[in-house]
């Protein structure tokens, strides 16, 4: 943590002072002792094994340190760690931060249903299983007025299990069952499911695709791969962008970045006149990179807890929170 200690004293133009432990007398000793314009910043608590077995004596011990617990980390409202569920048991005084107040706001937008005519764009290669919770619980309240687009690993998966030629286009095989099972619960509520209808590849030889090479979807050789969707896809995408009342993407449509696909998306989520919710690691990241969604309604930086959220999951920082006193 030197390097954000560093990074935090010099936006704050104050003294940040970094322990070497993080709990004991000598750091309770610093806090203590800390005068007015002085910080006092913990290491990674990551490296402490009582923290991700949410340890009781390490969790009394950090609320030792403090008057006050403010919990602002949505995106790990989904573990249950010492520091995200078992200082706020120690019954020390304790608040849901900004963020996580924000987050939980502008996500209903997803869980409520208030909005007609929404969009959801999926794509990335981790949290594949949660993704697919997310989505079955979400369709279970859709109509013929929503769609959802699917892209990168998750859309390869999907392709795969419907029988068509991926080549050699990785994904986890375990799910394919699970693919199946949502199709025929999307067309039961007759939601639009699209799947890419045209995709770039790339060559096994090829380690940088030049994304010169569509191919309609099935028409893979057995030598490609697959990296983005193509234009037709991207184009049927971008219309119901422009029309949609909600949309959200989470994760990149493109199996590799940096990608066409998402930075046409980007520049379509900037300009969308619905409400627009963009989440996902790889998805903001590139979005950064490409200079885009400054005008998007809300960044989720939840990434797994964003899905949980969505997927009806309890959040166990959450519930710490309220069953303790917190509204």
């Amino acid at each position: 943590m030197e390097p954000v200690a560093a990074h935090l004293a010099g936006l704050l133009n104050q003294e940040v002072l970094l322990p070497d432990a993080v709990i004991g007398d000598g750091v309770r000793r610093l806090v203590n002792e800390c005068r007015t314009g002085q910080l006092v910043v913990l290491e990674n608590l990551r490296f402490e094994p009582g923290e991700t077995s949410n340890d009781a004596k390490f969790a009394s011990a950090l609320a030792d340190l403090a008057d006050v617990y403010v919990n602002d980390a949505f995106r790990m409202t989904d573990r249950t760690y010492a520091s995200v569920v078992g200082v706020p048991a120690v019954r020390i005084e304790h608040a849901v931060g900004p963020t996580i107040e924000r987050e939980s706001t502008h996500l209903s937008a997803i869980t409520d249903r208030k909005l007609s005519r929404t969009v959801f764009a999926m794509g990335g290669s981790r949290s594949l299983d949660l993704k697919l919770e997310a989505l079955a619980t979400a369709v279970a309240s859709m109509t013929s007025k929503d769609a959802i687009f699917l892209g990168g690993t998750l859309a390869t998966m999907f392709l795969a299990a419907t029988g068509a030629e991926v080549g050699t286009s990785p994904y986890p095989h375990r799910l394919s069952h699970a693919c199946r099972s949502f199709i025929a619960k999307a067309h039961a509520r007759k939601v639009r499911l699209f799947l890419p209808q045209d995709v770039y590849v790339a060559s096994d030889s090829e380690s940088t695709p030049s994304l010169t090479r569509v191919r309609p979807t099935g028409d893979l050789r057995s030598n490609e791969r697959i990296v983005d969707v193509g234009p037709n896809t991207l184009s049927d995408l971008l219309e119901r962008i422009a029309t949609a009342d909600l949309v959200w993407c989470d994760g990149s449509l493109a199996v590799e970045e940096p990608s066409e696909s998402t930075r046409r998306v980007g520049h379509a989520l900037d300009s969308a006149p619905g409400f627009t919710i963009a989440s996902g690691r790889d998805l903001l990241k590139a979005l950064h990179e490409h200079g885009l969604g400054h005008t998007i309604d809300h960044l989720s930086t939840g990434d797994r807890a964003t899905l949980a959220l969505v997927a009806g999951r309890p959040l166990p920082g959450l519930d710490a929170l309220r069953r303790n006193g917190t509204p």
